[in-house]
């Protein structure tokens, strides 16, 4: 092979290799302001986008009076259900705190059993929602008009007397400490520990108020839970029994209000002894004394001045 030949041969081969291509300062500074452009555009759009959506779900909201949470929804269908409705009984009671502030709250029951609550400068309205053990569980813990000792049902007895998931739960003449867990995510344990040895606990959710779990078991009481339990215990009192069927049928009897002159004070009004609250379908708390224990003897008080000096 002469020389002029591996020449040929070697120019043939430098022929078939590719240019290498060199990228300058200015294609690598263009191609970073391309890109952060993009990037800063999607930014954009995902931070944007959420924002426009909210505000035309806000408009759309107020435009049509759509309730946000389940507590307008119930504020929102029973104002308009019970609208120039009458309640067939209401109560009242003043809370006072340690520095005087006052709160008044008065509750307002209604035909169907469906629920107002007014206090301080708030109102809510509550479904009535009867539990599938409400009956039986009421019949065995509330004392009648004519019972004359208390009522001490335990929140485990009842809970093992019954099958039924209800949350709803009443314990008469019990006092009780209660704790709660640390929040994890929507829900919180609340923990009640009752004087017979009774744990009660119960998962809440935050949000909804919802209970999602209660379960009950028994327990030994600890020395140091007994001396908790003696500082700063919950008591439960006997619940009243509103019996919307006794109260209607009351209404018929409802003899007229007499109006009396007190001696010291402006004009009372009283109701006579037939409308009280056994007839009129509400039960009285539990160790009650009854009126004619608390009443009054005229020769005690209702003496005159002159007599008396």
């Amino acid at each position: 092979m002469n020389a002029s030949d591996s020449d040929s041969k070697e120019n043939h081969l430098t022929s078939q290799v590719a240019p290498t291509k060199s990228v300058s300062p200015d294609a690598v500074m263009n191609w970073l302001k391309t890109t952060q452009g993009v990037i800063t555009s999607i930014i954009a759009v995902l931070v944007v986008l959420p924002s426009l959506i909210n505000a035309t779900m806000d408009i759309y909201i107020s435009l049509f009076n759509i309730p946000r949470t389940i507590s307008e929804q119930y504020n929102q269908e029973l104002f308009k259900k019970h609208f120039q409705a009458l309640p067939i009984h209401t109560g009242s009671s003043v809370i006072k705190t340690k520095d005087g502030a006052e709160l008044a709250i008065k509750l307002s029951v209604y035909e169907n059993g469906d629920i107002y609550v007014e206090y301080g400068n708030y109102s809510q309205w509550f479904p009535f929602k009867p539990s599938d053990r409400n009956v039986q569980l009421m019949d065995r813990l509330i004392p009648t008009a004519l019972a004359a000792q208390s009522v001490r049902a335990s929140p485990c007895e009842d809970a093992e007397a019954s099958t039924s998931k209800s949350s709803d739960f009443f314990a008469p003449m019990h006092y009780y400490i209660q704790t709660d867990s640390p929040l994890t995510g929507r829900t919180f344990q609340r923990e009640r520990l009752y004087d017979d040895g009774c744990q009660e606990l119960i998962t809440i959710d935050i949000n909804s108020g919802k209970i999602v779990e209660r379960h009950f078991k028994r327990i030994e009481l600890s020395e140091a839970q007994k001396t908790l339990m003696e500082e700063r215990a919950i008591h439960l009192f006997a619940p009243q029994v509103i019996d919307i069927q006794k109260i209607q049928r009351s209404l018929f009897d409802f003899s007229p209000m007499t109006v009396t002159e007190s001696p010291s004070h402006s004009p009372e009004l009283s109701i006579s002894e037939s409308d009280s609250d056994s007839e009129a379908g509400i039960q009285p708390e539990s160790g009650s004394q009854s009126d004619t224990e608390n009443d009054v003897k005229p020769s005690d008080s209702l003496e005159p001045n002159a007599e008396r000096n």
